[in-house]
Order: structure tokens, then sequence, then C-alpha cells
């Protein structure tokens, strides 16, 4: 059998797992605001188990009624009121075979007071979280006392009981990223004198104190997982070797299963790892903490496929493997990859759009590549009621994504794309060989298209009577958008960074500079310093790809730092010579700097020069950077909603 480690039943404790893909617990809110599940949560995790997955880890649920949550619908289990909704939930991915734990946790001076009603947040220390510290200005965690901590370790241990009587199969106690066992058991957190800080062994009091409380409240035979940092990949912070003999130790104290990850919330980029991040990253950490105990491992990091799971298995890194982020994308990723359909999984393309940044403004998470990811009920495909002819204009992400929803609603679609292929700008994000992923994007969605049946036609160069003369019922607009070109003297002998990734030019002369600090300037310029080029950055900011999400940003600063380029920031292009350009600073210092190859990256304009010759003359859709330029995820949310509602 294909991926023969990935199917080989195993085991946690005596609970049975039909495979060794785990669904590690990740934030939602998709819970009620009072930590209640409801429909949207149990369709959510549903889904996963049906795709396959082995074990599934419903995310961090808070395990007091104040303080300590994570998020501003975060899951509860702190009351005998929530047992309904968890019994549903569990009952549902029961019936497709597959094993479901809960994290419980509490976030200690990781809580926000927005989502935790005002209250000041609790820590072992009086040491503010620096993350938290951005929105909540000024507020440092109060330093538990004894009976604080005594409360909260009643809290774990009542919430594990709870997990038990609602059909949990496990719970997984978080250690890791940051929240308030790791608070305990890492020194750049505890500064405590007494017997929960102040050397290893009373940094460790803490975890072993909830460990047997909660084996208490479970009972000899019922899987206790923890989930540790690796590192905390943090000054002073939690290193490899420490959490070796941590890991040890919580095994000695009852502890079924060690769940491995990395990172706090001021080192997230190592929790959310992006695009930029190797593949597998935390694979060599999980095998040394494997070598230290003798109970299953579970390992995470970046893996978003089998065929990686499975190699990663085969050499006893891991003994099961955490797939997070790439089930969110697609939560059949298991089925298919057994069935040998893998041209049918729509693959993570880790740009975090799920990340943080969501969770803590009280959103839901989403999925760039995912439209329906929390909304499985409402997004699920109905055929039309009156099938249309539909042309879509546009063979981008969001002009694929809408052929394929108008296609599988049973409409008649046609697909124009004036290139020679489909994926629009997914061809220049993909271009770097560090952004593999998006290239599977354009082959998902360019399978999807193939065998749904839409029309396709490539190299088409007509005008908005052609699209009418096709007699269409709706027409979709998805002509995405085209380089912004900048004003300036002397710039008619620069060349775009479409061009440079599109591969239009691939031959430069001398020293290149680039115009532009954003996320595409600072990818092109990686892109040409890996192929050899003298590469130069322009930014007229004080700072270089403020356009991306913090994880992302933080590495690609590195991959930057690290790379053979000069960054020149808080200057502005300002005069194009045959062999130079000019820039200038906010003082007005003029520097000329040599550039025998000129690239501007100064952001996108729409392509919308056929909308205004079709409004009016037929029902129109306007979807993705044809609109206003963004994000894949604006044109493939743009098209998920605009493609039902036709």
């Amino acid at each position: 059998m294909k991926y023969h480690h990935v199917f080989e039943p195993g085991k946690i404790g005596k609970l049975e797992i039909k495979n060794r893909i785990v669904m590690p617990a990740m934030g939602t809110n998709f819970a009620e605001a009072d930590g209640s599940l409801g429909g949207r949560a149990v369709h959510y995790y549903a889904a996963r188990a049906r795709g396959g997955t082995g074990l599934i880890t419903v995310e961090t649920c808070a395990v007091t009624p104040a303080g300590g949550r994570a998020v501003a619908c975060s899951v509860s289990l702190h009351d005998g009121k929530f047992l309904p909704g968890m019994r549903d939930l569990t009952d549902a991915v029961h019936a497709y075979g597959a094993k479901v734990s809960i994290q419980l946790s509490h976030t200690g001076r990781q809580s926000t007071m927005m989502a935790n009603s005002n209250q000041v947040p609790v820590a072992p220390s009086a040491i503010a979280c620096p993350l938290v510290s951005c929105y909540d200005i000024g507020v440092v965690p109060v330093e538990l006392t004894r009976e604080g901590i005594q409360d909260i370790i009643d809290g774990f241990a009542a919430a594990a009981g709870r997990a038990m009587v609602a059909g949990f199969d496990a719970v997984e106690l978080h250690g890791a990223h940051g929240y308030l066992i790791n608070q305990f058991l890492s020194p750049v957190t505890n500064h405590r004198k007494d017997e929960y800080g102040g050397g290893f062994e009373e940094r460790l009091t803490f975890a072993r104190q909830v460990i047997g409380a909660v084996r208490e409240a479970v009972g000899p035979d019922f899987p206790i997982i923890i989930r540790l940092n690796a590192e905390d990949h943090m000054a002073g912070g939690l290193v490899l070797e420490d959490t070796k003999k941590i890991a040890a130790a919580l095994v000695e104290a009852g502890i079924d299963c060690i769940s491995v990850s990395s990172g706090m919330y001021p080192s997230l980029h190592r929790v959310l790892a992006p695009i930029y991040t190797k593949p597998a990253f935390l694979m060599p950490y999980c095998a040394e903490i494997k070598s230290t105990v003798n109970v299953p491992v579970i390992g995470v990091g970046r893996i978003s496929n089998l065929a990686l799971a499975d190699k990663v298995l085969s050499q006893q890194m891991a003994d099961f493997i955490a797939i997070g982020r790439a089930q969110i994308a697609e939560p059949e990723i298991v089925n298919k990859s057994k069935a040998g359909r893998t041209k049918e999984i729509r693959n993570c393309i880790y740009c975090n759009f799920c990340s943080m940044d969501r969770l803590l403004a009280y959103m839901r998470v989403r999925c760039a590549v995912n439209a329906e990811a929390g909304r499985e009920a409402e997004y699920a495909i109905v055929p039309a009621s009156v099938p249309k002819k539909v042309v879509v204009v546009g063979g981008g992400p969001g002009g694929m994504e809408a052929a394929r929803v108008l296609a599988l609603r049973g409409h008649g679609v046609t697909l124009l794309e004036k290139k020679d292929r489909l994926g629009g700008q997914l061809h220049l994000a993909a271009a770097p060989k560090f952004k593999e992923p998006v290239r599977s994007l354009i082959n998902y969605l360019t399978h999807q298209v193939e065998k749904n049946g839409v029309e396709t036609k490539l190299g088409w160069q007509g005008n908005a009577d052609d699209i009418l003369n096709l007699s269409p019922d709706v027409v979709v607009m998805a002509t995405g958008a085209g380089p912004l070109i900048p004003s300036i003297p002397g710039g008619g002998r620069a060349i775009t960074a479409h061009d440079v990734l599109d591969g239009a030019v691939d031959e430069f002369i001398g020293k290149i500079v680039i115009c532009g600090g954003g996320s595409v300037g600072c990818e092109t310029a990686l892109f040409l310093e890996e192929a050899g080029y003298d590469v130069t950055l322009l930014e007229m900011l004080d700072d270089i790809a403020v356009d991306h999400d913090y994880y992302s940003r933080t590495v690609l600063l590195e991959e930057i730092e690290n790379a053979a380029l000069v960054v020149k920031t808080g200057m502005r292009m300002t005069q194009i010579a045959p062999t130079t350009v000019t820039a200038v600073d906010a003082s007005g210092k003029q520097e000329i700097i040599e550039a025998g190859s000129v690239i501007f990256a100064a952001g996108s304009q729409p392509n919308a020069e056929l909308i205004g010759a079709l409004e009016g003359k037929v029902p129109l859709y306007v979807i993705g950077d044809c609109k206003k330029p963004g994000r894949v995820h604006d044109a493939i949310h743009d098209a998920a909603h605009i493609a039902r509602e036709i």
C-alpha cells in the first residue's frame, strides 16, 4: 500500500487509532460567546473526520470560568452546561471512525482582556507578553498565588472529567506556545522563587500537579497527551536539551504521549510557520525527544502531504504526524491521498490567512484557498434552480474558483483567458523556489476546471462585443490586475517584477535595483539573489514588507538578512539614468546608485477596461483584483460567494 507507514494503525496508551494522521488543536472562534459548541464547530470537525484523519484534536479549551480564554469565542469545559454541544461533536467525529481528543488550556499571561471579560491576566510571574501588550497597553499580569494555582489545577481536572463524560477519547494538556503550563516550565516567563519556580525541578511542579490531578479525574487508562515546545525560540527560554528532560519527567508523572511543537506568542512565526519555512522543520527536534521517552511522539511543522508524512514516519522521527493548516485547506487530504486522487487535493499555501491575527481580532478562522472552511453547511454546493450560460473572463484564482463552483452547480461555464495557461498572477507568486506550494494551487484549480467540464479558451484576445456575442446570461469579470508603473523620469528602461517573475525577462545587465520593498519586491529580490545577481532593494517607507502578515514577514526578513542583498529604506527613487538611479531620503539628501537593470515593484492596478463596456448590457459581477487589488484569499472568497449566488 502507498503511504504504508501512514495507514498503519497506532496506539496512545490503550487507545487504538486507525492511522497515524492527527489533526492538531487550532483555534477557530467557532464556539458561541459563552464557550458552548454549536453546529458550525460540529460541521467543521466532522468534515475532517469524514476526510479520513485518525485522531481529531479539538481546539484549545478554557478550564476556568474567568481568565485563561485564548480567544473571544473560546471552547469551554468549566461547567457541565457545555456537555450537550460537546457530545454532539464527539458523536459526529466517531461516526466516521475517527478518535477525538480535546486540548485543555489556560492562557495565563497570553490572555487578552477583551476575551476575558476585562479581567487582568494571571501568570507565574508579573511579566507581560509583548504581543498581548500591543492589545492591552500597559497591562501587566498578576502573579498567581498558591490558592490561585490550585484553583487552576482543579479546573484542569474537572474539565478532563467532563471531557470523558462528553465522549472524548483522550485529553491533551497545552504545555506549549506560551500558554500557562509552558509559562511555568520556561525560565523566560517564570521568575518565582518558591516551589513553583527558581530551578528546573521547581518549574516542573505545576505541570506535574496538573497531570496528577487530571489522572485522578480520568482514571488509569484514559490517555493524557501533553503538547510541549521543543524550543521557545525566545532569548532565555527553553531549548531542546531542556525539553528532552521535561518530556522524560512528565512521562514519569503519567503522560501517555508527547505532541511536539515550538514557539510562544512573541515567536509565533515558529508556531505558524509560513511558506518561507522549510517543510518538516521540527522533525529533527521530534526525533531527539522521541529518543528520550518510551511513549508515542506526535510531530508537526509544515507537513502538507502524506508522502512527506510517510517519509518522516519511515525514518522513525515521530510516531504520529500532525497535519494542521493543510486540513483546514483540504478536509479530505487523507482519503484522497489513499485513493490516489492527489490531483484533487487543495493544498495549503501557508499564507497564514487563518492565523492568530483573525482570532485576536475576534474573527472566525477562514482559509485563503478553501472558502468552505468553517462554513461547511452554508457553503454546501446546491444545484442551481435555473442553469445559466455564464462567461467568466480571466483565468486567475478568482476566475477558476468561480468557474469551478458554477460548473458544480450545473451552470454552463465558458472561461476566457488571454494567456496560454491558467493561473494568472499565481504563476508570479509561484516563481521563487520557496513558493512551491502556490504551484500546487494552480494545478488543483486547473484540474478542477477541466474535471468539471468548463469550456476554456486560452489565448483569448477579444473585446466586450466578443463576450456579448457568446450570448451569456451572466458575465463574471475576473481579469485581475497589472503592475502599477511609477512616473519617474527615465522609467522607460525599467521592467516590472511581473515581467521577472512571469519569465518574460530572464537576462539582466549589471547590478539590479528594485524600486519597491513590499512583499512582491522582497520576494523578487530573493528570487534574483538566489539566481546569482547583485540586487539592491529600494523602499520609500522606513521598513520593508509592511504589507505582509506578522508571521510571514518575520521569516521573510530573516531570509533577506541572511541573503547578499543591499536594502535601503526611507529612500524615494527620483531619476533613472542609463547606468544609475538617483534616490533621495526624507531630508532631501541624494544618493546615486549603480543600476544596470531597474525593476518596478510598486503595486498593482485593476485591469478594468472591459467592465465599463459591459455594464448595463448583461448581468455583470466583478470579483478579485479587477475590483480592487488584494491577495489570493480576496479573489477566491469573492468568487466562492458570487458563484453560489448566481
